[in-house]
Order: C-alpha cells, then structure tokens, then sequence
C-alpha cells in the first residue's frame, strides 16, 4: 500500500500526455492560488474547490480568473 502521494502516483501508470495535462493543471491552480487577493469576482468556494482540485472549471471561467491576473492562455502545437 502507498505511504505517500508519489508512492500511490507511481501505482497510476501515467503516460507522458497524461502527465503533462496534470502539469498544465497544477500551473493554472498555482497562479489563481496566487493572485487569489486580485479575483474578486468569483466566489471563494469556487476557488477552494479549484485549489483542492475538486472541481474543473470551464475553459471561460479559466480565463475570466487568468485575466486579471496578468496571464491569458496559449494554443501552442506540441512537438
């Protein structure tokens, strides 16, 4: 039995795309954690439950959070 996040992570045989998208999600979480005091408008159980990853928000309501705070995001082709 896993004793740690990392020991149970390595039991998930995750494929490198699939590591990738948790990558890309854990940014878009850090930088609303970080500019949570500039968010006004969006509830604060909306950002918890965002911060816990509990909850998946809509591409728009991603980028009404970004926006404020200085980000937007980017469609770039993969190699």
């Amino acid at each position: 039995m896993a004793t740690s996040w990392e020991d149970y992570r390595k039991t998930l045989n995750l494929s490198p795309e699939d590591e990738e998208i948790i990558d890309l999600e854990k940014s878009i979480i850090n930088a609303i954690i970080d500019g949570r005091p500039e968010i006004c408008e969006m509830q604060k159980s909306v950002i918890a439950k965002i911060e816990r990853a509990i909850h998946s928000p809509q591409i728009s309501s991603i980028i009404e959070t970004l926006k404020p705070l200085g980000y937007t995001l980017a469609i770039v082709k993969s190699e």
